[in-house]
C-alpha cells in the first residue's frame, strides 16, 4: 500500500499543471489537511516542483522532470508494479534478484543511472546519470527457451515504434536487438532468463532496455562517439519525455506479448538495418566476413559468406564492416 506522500504525488501527477485543493486531497485520502501539507513539503524537499496558492491548492509544475512510479504509471495502460531507482548497478541484475524472490510478472524497474550497465555477450552499456533511461520488465512466459528470441524481437519493435513516435529520423533495428536512428545506435536491449530444469521452459525472462535520451555533457566517449547518438540535444525535450517513452515502449511491448498485435515479425523484418550491408560475424573470438541478405520469417539473419555459403543466424553478434 502506498504511503501518504506517494498517494499525494499520484494525485498531483494525474492533475499535473492544474491546481488541486488540499481539502479535496484530504477528503479523498481520509486524512487531515495538515497531513497533506506535510506530504507536500516532503515532496518539495525531494526536488518536486510544487507550488501552493491560497484558495487554489497545490500544483505540480509541468516542467517537473523527476521520474517517479507515479509519473510513469500514468502512461502505462496496465496496472504494473513500478519501481524507480536513482542509481543501480543494473536494472536487469536488480530484477533477477526480485524474480528469484517470487516477484510477479509485470514488475518494472526503472533507473536514470546504472553503474554497471550490461549489453549483450558480456559487453558494457554506457548508462550515465541524467542522460538516458534504463528499465527492465519481468515476465513469466509460458514458452520454451528457444522461443525467447521472439521476446527480444517484440522488445526491439516496441522500442523502435516508440522512438518513431517522438523523433524525426530513419529508425531501424540492427539485428538482433539494437535500435538505430539515422545510422547511429540510440537503444540497446538485453533479454535474460532462467530455464526450468523440469520442463525446459522459462521460469522467468527479463527484458532490459536502455535508451539514450540526451547527449552526455562533453559528448559520447571516443570509443563510441562515431556509432552512438541520442534522441534529443541536451535537455531540449518535454520535461516528462523519459516517463512518456518508457510508457510507450511498455504499452507496445505488452500489446505484442498479450497477442493483440501479431505484426511484430513483419515490422522487425521491414525495419532491418543490416540488409545488403557487408558485415563481420563475431563468434567464439573469431571474425568472419559476410554480406547480410535479409531477416527471414523466423527472425533469423540470413547471410552469405565469402565462399558463397548461405547461413541462417539465430543468435550471435555482427558488426557492419567499414570499407
Amino acid at each position: 500500500m502506498m504511503n501518504l506522500k506517494n498517494q499525494v504525488l499520484e494525485i498531483l501527477e494525474n492533475n499535473k499543471g492544474s491546481y488541486v485543493s488540499g481539502g479535496v486531497m484530504a477528503k479523498q485520502l481520509f486524512v487531515t489537511r495538515n497531513a497533506v501539507w506535510k506530504a507536500v513539503q516532503a515532496l518539495k524537499n525531494e526536488g518536486y516542483a510544487i507550488d501552493a496558492v491560497t484558495n487554489k491548492g497545490y500544483i505540480l509544475s509541468e516542467k517537473n522532470s523527476i521520474v517517479s512510479p507515479q509519473s510513469i504509471s500514468k502512461y502505462i495502460k496496465e496496472d504494473l508494479s513500478v519501481i524507480v531507482l536513482d542509481e543501480v548497478d543494473s536494472t536487469n541484475n536488480y530484477l533477477k534478484k526480485s524474480a528469484e524472490n517470487k516477484a510477479p510478472e509485470g514488475t518494472l524497474v526503472v533507473a536514470e543511472c546504472q553503474t554497471n550497465g550490461k549489453g549483450r555477450l558480456g559487453k558494457s552499456f554506457l548508462s550515465p546519470a541524467g542522460t538516458g533511461i534504463y528499465f527492465s520488465l519481468l515476465l513469466r512466459p509460458e514458452c520454451s527457451a528457444e522461443k525467447a528470441l521472439h521476446l527480444t524481437v517484440m522488445a526491439a519493435v516496441a522500442a523502435a515504434r516508440a522512438i518513431k513516435e517522438f523523433v524525426i529520423g530513419d529508425v531501424k533495428i540492427k539485428w538482433v536487438n539494437d535500435v538505430y536512428v539515422d545510422g547511429k545506435k540510440v537503444c540497446g536491449i538485453l533479454t535474460e532468463g532462467s530455464v526450468s530444469l523440469e520442463n525446459g521452459g522459462l521460469d522467468y525472462a527479463i527484458i532490459g532496455t536502455g535508451i539514450n535520451i540526451f547527449t552526455p555533457p562533453g559528448g559520447f566517449p571516443d570509443e563510441i562517439k562515431d556509432t552512438a547518438a541520442s534522441l534529443f540535444p541536451e535537455n531540449e525535450a518535454d520535461a516528462e519525455i523519459k516517463s512518456k517513452i518508457v510508457g510507450s515502449v511498455i504499452n507496445r511491448f505488452l500489446d505484442m506479448y498479450r497477442g493483440n498485435d501479431k505484426t511484430f515479425t513483419d515490422s522487425y523484418r521491414s525495419m532491418s538495418y543490416l540488409d545488403g550491408k557487408d558485415i563481420n560475424i563475431i563468434s567464439g573470438g573469431k571474425t568472419e566476413a559476410a554480406k547480410a541478405l535479409y531477416i527471414d520469417e523466423e527472425c533469423r539473419l540470413n547471410v552469405k559468406t565469402e565462399n558463397g555459403e548461405i547461413i541462417k543466424l539465430s543468435s550471435g553478434d555482427v558488426s557492419v564492416r567499414i570499407k
